[in-house]
């Protein structure tokens, strides 16, 4: 009996000794280090020095982004609508329509093994006959293999990163962007010198992703004379319209 009773204050005297340690150490830890210092989250900005690898989009970045609402700008534009592919949208008036028939499959981005059916052409150029060197086009391709999707969205983000822009006269800022169920990147080059006006010009690559395959927006201006040929001004409006129908929303 007095075995059992000293084993049994034993184990009282070690419970309890636990517990004040316990207790003591929770006491002495600052409040709030459990929460705040352990459990911390990195967040980065978009604009930080570090470039992101991937063009996921993660919560805790901040990434650029416009207004949705621009039915006053679109307001008159003429309408585009193709049944093969299964849009429409609306485009600005002065801008040329090229959907002409074509079986080829192009590779509008680096990788050769990156095939794309090429939709339609929307352009609209101010200079010279046989060359463009002032105004905007957008150009849309279809890509049938929804698995190359994150591939296609990551070669285009490494191929606007690959262009170290000029030290002196310009430099390319290179942005993440989303606008609505599009995702893709931003490559806008930058002047330095009033001079060096000629290179003036904006790169957006956008692709939105459906169940059939994915849609892939680029958008390529150049605006040495400064008339306004901006994404924000044309392309984003554009693709505010944009509306599919037998292409729905790729499910998570």
């Amino acid at each position: 009996m007095n075995k059992q009773i000293s084993t049994g204050v034993g184990i009282a005297v070690i419970v309890s000794a636990s517990l004040f340690l316990i207790g003591l150490i929770f006491f002495s830890v600052p409040k709030g280090y459990i929460t705040k210092q352990n459990f911390s989250t990195s967040v980065s900005s978009e604009k930080g020095k570090k470039k992101p690898n991937s063009l996921a989009r993660p919560d805790n970045v901040n990434y650029l982004i416009t207004r949705e609402d621009f039915s006053e700008e679109t307001d008159g534009w003429k309408s585009y609508r193709n049944d093969q592919f299964g849009f429409e949208m609306k485009y600005p008036l002065g801008f040329y329509v090229d959907d002409s028939e074509d079986d080829t499959e192009y590779t509008p981005l680096p990788k050769k093994d990156l095939k794309a059916k090429r939709v339609v052409s929307i352009s609209k150029s101010d200079c010279c006959q046989f060359s463009f060197e002032e105004g905007a086009e957008l150009k849309v391709f279809f890509f049938d293999d929804v698995d190359k999707y994150k591939d296609v969205v990551e070669n285009a983000y490494q191929a606007e990163l690959s262009n170290p822009g000029d030290s002196i006269l310009y430099y390319s800022d290179v942005d993440r962007y989303y606008y609505r169920n599009f995702e893709g990147v931003k490559n806008e080059t930058l002047v330095k010198k009033d001079s060096d006006k000629s290179n003036r010009s904006q790169n957006l690559n956008l692709f939105l992703k459906t169940k059939k395959g994915f849609y892939y927006f680029m958008w390529t201006s150049l605006d040495p004379k400064d008339k306004g040929y901006d994404y924000e001004k044309y392309f984003i409006p554009m693709l505010s319209t944009f509306k599919y129908e037998e292409n729905t929303p790729a499910e998570d």
